[in-house]
């Protein structure tokens, strides 16, 4: 069965929308691996990562919001966030497509020689 590693800018189970839905379609056909950035503003623990179907396995991961911290901002130190996000998910080359419903997420996966198809799912204004 094909591999799909499904980056979500939303976090899971806090509200459900669009990205949730798709997600969940997909695991119906895929073994969908989902990583969403967690929110600094909502507690984890108010955060439900449970899902009914085998093919669909929730985590977060982290991000320092340093564009929002006017002292730092400007020191490049996106590195830091992209250490974190390759830590949380092992080993990327398995997978056979990648989803992005973020714009800001592509660095995240930027530089990596992928196999994978990427995907991105333009979401809003983005």
């Amino acid at each position: 069965m094909k591999r799909i590693l499904y980056i979500m800018h939303v976090p899971w189970g806090w509200i459900k929308q669009r990205p949730h839905f798709l997600a969940e379609s997909l695991s119906n056909d895929f073994v969908v691996d989902i990583k969403y950035r967690r929110s600094n503003s909502v507690k984890s623990y108010n955060v439900k990562r449970f899902s009914p179907n085998p093919n669909l396995h929730i985590s977060g991961f982290k991000m320092i919001p340093f564009e929002k911290l006017p002292i730092i901002k400007h020191l490049k130190l996106d590195w830091i966030n992209k250490l974190f996000f390759r830590l949380s998910i092992g080993n990327i080359y398995k997978y056979d497509y990648v989803w992005i419903t973020s714009p800001n997420l592509h660095d995240l996966i930027n530089g990596l020689k992928l196999n994978a198809k990427i995907i991105y799912d333009c979401m809003d204004d983005a």
